[in-house]
């Protein structure tokens, strides 16, 4: 029987409750959170058991700072006053635990919840979605005509590549600002902070939108030119395993108490080494 597993993490930061539902059903069927890895929530097993989870956000929390920072220090200590115990972060958020039948909510101000969410997204998915809009519109404006002409030739294409650069990005920042509006009104006029459902569901879109747009590319290659579909694939992979490899150096050198600078400097150094020798292997499997 395996102790640990792990599964897709298909939740956005803006639905926290959504994410407080999941861990406390996983902790039921006797599964609790481990940590947030690359893309994945990672659990151990343990005797099922009713535990009621909740997150806050650290906006000033780094992902490559040593662990715990003052901040979080702080933070988790005083929610154990309160019997949360922290879990593991998520980007700049955190998750904590309780097991008490009716715990004290772990946070009761609105106002400050929206405003730490809101910190949080602007140097998280906010900023991740504005640089993708606004470096693919100035692109689309640049290459105007490359982009015509593949339209003649490859519409579907064309248009899938429009959706995942420019057309689930706007209308993720628009829905957001629409969010932040209506639950700034909320917070004003002493109601709950409602979630943002959207957010999560239009991120979905988008990653299925990619998968889409990579797998009609694969196809045309796999039938246009075989050694090519090849090559792309294996690239792909390649690049997805960077991925979980530069999560796994950052999370180590974390825990082991890296300074931030020295973490990211050792993980562009990692990335920088492994994309070589990804590009060396690829050289060998398929020469010139």
């Amino acid at each position: 029987m395996k102790d640990r597993k792990a599964s897709l993490n298909l939740y956005s930061p803006c639905d926290w409750k959504a994410v407080e539902r999941h861990l406390t059903r996983m902790a039921a069927k006797g599964w609790r959170l481990e940590y947030v890895g690359h893309a994945c929530w990672h659990y151990r097993r343990a005797a099922p058991a009713a535990v009621h989870y909740a997150v806050t956000w650290l906006p000033g929390l780094s992902a490559y700072a040593p662990e715990p920072t003052v901040e979080e220090a702080d933070l988790s200590e005083l929610c154990a006053a309160a019997g949360w115990q922290k879990v593991c972060g998520w980007g700049n958020m955190m998750i904590y635990a309780n097991d008490q039948p009716d715990p004290v909510p772990l946070i009761t101000d609105e106002r400050l919840r929206l405003q730490n969410l809101h910190a949080a997204m602007k140097k998280g998915s906010l900023l991740g979605m504005g640089v993708v809009f606004g470096g693919s519109a100035a692109l689309a404006l640049l290459l105007w005509p490359v982009w015509a002409i593949s339209y003649r030739t490859a519409p579907d294409v064309t248009v899938l590549l429009a959706v995942c650069a420019l057309g689930l990005p706007g209308v993720w920042l628009l829905s957001y600002w629409g969010w932040y509006r209506t639950a700034r009104l909320a917070v004003e006029e002493n109601r709950p902070c409602p979630v943002n459902r959207a957010a999560g569901w239009l991120e979905l879109a988008w990653l299925a939108a990619a998968l889409c747009l990579a797998g009609r590319y694969l196809y045309q290659e796999w039938f246009s030119d075989p050694r090519q579909f090849w090559y792309s694939l294996c690239f792909t992979a390649g690049l997805i395993g960077l991925g979980f490899l530069g999560d796994g150096v950052r999370r180590f050198l974390r825990e082991n108490g890296s300074s931030k600078a020295g973490n990211i400097a050792a993980a562009l150094v990692a990335a920088l080494v492994c994309a070589v020798a990804l590009v060396f292997a690829l050289q060998l499997l398929f020469p010139a």
